[in-house]
């Protein structure tokens, strides 16, 4: 088994793509964005299935964001999974170790797909009619 650091230096994105996108809305919407209402938000972020073919690691990383008024109730929901592809340079998968993968998956997964995920949030909720939502740069720890 090959150790980590050599793992990532070898693996490099091929493809992210967005995989489905869902989004509802409450009624009185255009009420609360002409308002300015303060929204409180849940993300939710998982990156937990993946799969292993022709030396690629391909991951499907869910997101669901869901915002609420300040009386608690929902003022809309997002929810969408992008897939992203890595290929391996230079060393096979089969190499790589379950660990390696799920460290991988759970350190480095997160830093990639984030800024595609902060896009689609913001680009989504102004089509919406309301301020861009803008999501915090994603930290480790």
């Amino acid at each position: 088994m090959i150790e980590y650091n050599n793992f990532v230096k070898n693996i490099r994105i091929d493809k992210i793509k967005l995989k489905k996108l869902l989004v509802d809305t409450i009624d009185n919407d255009e009420e609360i964005s002409k308002k300015n209402v303060p929204l409180s938000v849940n993300l939710v972020y998982t990156a937990n299935n993946y799969e292993l073919k022709d030396n690629k690691l391909c991951i499907n990383v869910n997101f669901s964001v869901e915002t609420k008024d300040e009386c608690q109730n929902i003022v809309f929901k997002i929810n969408f999974i992008y897939k992203i592809e890595y290929v391996l340079k230079n060393i096979k998968l089969s190499d790589v170790g379950e660990e390696n993968i799920e460290n991988f998956i759970n350190i480095n997964v997160p830093i990639n797909i984030w800024p595609y995920a902060r896009e689609i949030i913001s680009s989504i909720t102004t089509r919406m009619g309301y301020s861009p939502l803008i999501i915090e740069p994603y930290t480790i720890g």
